[in-house]
Parts: C-alpha cells; structure tokens; sequence
C-alpha cells in the first residue's frame, strides 16, 4: 500500500513549505530508513487577498475594496469568506433573491452544472476591477455578520472572458456594508475588524486546481533487500497570504449634516429642511440639535448660520 510522511518546515513568515515524500511501493520493512536525494525548498507566495481600510460614518453605506496581487498562475475562479467582528456596529445588508447558482460536477470542480437557489445577495460593485468582464462574481450573507464572495471567469467554457493573467495587481471586487445609524460619539471603540477566513478563501486556475497546489521536485529510486521503491519529493506552496482589513466609525460634528468635516451651505440647507420642513434628521441621532437642547429648531439654524457665514463658534456642546 502506497505510504507518505509529511514533514512540515516553519518560516518566520506566514508561508509554509511541505514536503511529502511518497512511496510507490512498499519498503523493505527491516529497513530503518531512506535515503534520498536533497533537493532545494523554494519559498514562495503565489497570491496575495488583502482586504482594504476605510472609514464608514453613521448611517452610510461603504464600499469595501478585495485587492488581489497575483504573482505566478492564472486564476480563473475565487472564493472568499470575510466575517465582520462589530455586529453592533454594522452589518453585511442583503436582499432575498432566486437566482441562478453554479454547482460543480466533479471534484476538481472543472465542470459545473446550473440550478435555481434562493441566496440573500449583499450588494457589490466590478466596476474598474480586474473581474468586470467576468461571467460570474456575487457576495451572498449568512446572517450579516459573514459574506462569501465568489467569482468564476468563463462559466460556459468558451474561453472568454481571461483569467486574471500572472503579474498583475488591483482591485477584485468591491462590497457593500451598511453602517448602523445610532452609533453614539460617546462610543469610544469604534473600528470593525474584517477576517479573513483561511478554510473558506481559495483561488482556483484555468485548469480546475485550488491554490495551495504541489509541484514535483525529485523522483529517486532505492534498493533494500532486493526491492526497488520509488520515492517522489513534493514542495506544497501555501500560495496565498491573506490580509484583514477594517472599518473606523468616525466621530461626528455637530451640525455638520452632511458628514463631510466641512461646515458650509450644504448643513445650514440641511439643517433647515429638518427644522422647518419635516425632512428627516441625518445620522447619528442629535446631529441637528447644535446647541444640544434636546430640539431641532430655528436656534440651532441661527448657531450654526453665524459660524458658517459670520465667523461665530463652531457648534459644540
């Protein structure tokens, strides 16, 4: 029966080596050891997910950005798992939908078969990506705290659109989390880590195989006892880095409606279609009360006018 041992090599980076060497046929078993040829290790990175920083004001939806570094093979298809750690914070909003999923029909998963499933979609973008011309590219949600990002480059298999080719970098996909409303200012931990989940993260080539992927090294073939065995020396490259990102809930100033740090006409145009015309205030809650007297009315529109065109004091209580 065929046998393999697996010895594992530890760098001082994330990337590990495996080398396993296999036996075609069974060794002499009074035989202590083998030896075999030394081969050199190649360290090596084939692909690099990062997932982008950004900030996400109260009540906003935020596009987050997928990079991708691809350094050697092809890749044809992707899965990526992100999980958000501040469900009080913000979530992964998601639409109910029938839509048309893309089962495989072979291990390798080189053939897939089309069914109907119902799928809550998360919003997403491959607008100026390296994926917009790409068959297939969808976010779904399991409970909003968890996206899968998937994407698959030739569904039908007639060699169109291209894989992502070796050597180029940029941004794979965009997708869309929504940032809770009533995020107080008195909150003071206010970053959302995103992880990326290893088991559920793989890049795929044009020929069907899932990064990590081997190559073969060596092959030797000794003799004990009058039996020849065959050894094969396989390098197993952990081909993909993974990079977390995250999301800074920033603070909110008063009076400044529109979230963009400024104060100008923009707020005080705001700020007096809530007073007066029954528009609804902005996120967070209190940020039209600018002299926090608990309402929204025509002295707040005064405060705030006099620092935006007369040079009084910013609004702040």
């Amino acid at each position: 029966m065929p046998r393999s041992l697996l010895f594992r090599t530890l760098t001082a980076s994330t990337l590990v080596t495996v080398v396993a060497v296999s036996w075609l046929s069974s060794p002499d078993p009074a035989m202590g050891f083998i030896d075999y040829d030394t081969v050199s290790v190649v360290y090596d990175t084939l692909a690099l997910v990062d997932v982008g920083d950004t900030l996400g004001a109260p009540g906003t939806a935020v596009p987050v950005s997928i990079y991708l570094q691809n350094y050697s093979d092809s890749i044809q298809g992707f899965t990526i798992s992100i999980t958000l750690s501040r469900p009080d914070l913000m979530a992964f909003v998601s639409q109910t939908i029938i839509d048309t999923c893309y089962p495989c029909l072979d291990s390798a998963c080189t053939v897939f078969d089309t069914a109907q499933c119902t799928i809550e979609v998360v919003p997403s973008t491959v607008q100026n990506t390296l994926i917009q011309q790409w068959d297939h590219a969808q976010a779904r949600t399991f409970g909003g705290t968890n996206i899968l990002v998937s994407g698959i480059a030739d569904v039908d298999f007639d060699q169109s659109p291209l894989p992502i080719l070796p050597f180029t970098n940029g941004v794979l996909i965009k997708v869309i989390a929504q940032v809770n409303c009533n995020i107080s200012d008195t909150l003071s931990s206010r970053v959302v880590l995103l992880d990326v989940n290893p088991p559920q993260t793989f890049l795929t080539n044009p020929a069907g195989r899932t990064i990590p992927s081997y190559i073969v090294l060596d092959a030797d073939t000794v003799t004990s006892g009058g039996a020849d065995t065959t050894i094969q020396l396989w390098l197993y490259r952990t081909a993909m880095k993974l990079q977390n990102g995250s999301i800074t809930v920033p603070f909110t100033l008063k009076g400044d409606l529109n979230k963009d740090n400024i104060f100008d006409v923009l707020d005080v145009v705001a700020l007096v279609n809530v007073a007066f015309r029954g528009l609804p205030e902005p996120c967070p809650p209190g940020i039209a009360d600018v002299n926090c007297s608990g309402d929204i009315d025509i002295l707040d529109v005064v405060l705030l006018v006099n620092h935006v065109f007369r040079g009084g004091p910013q609004p702040f209580c």
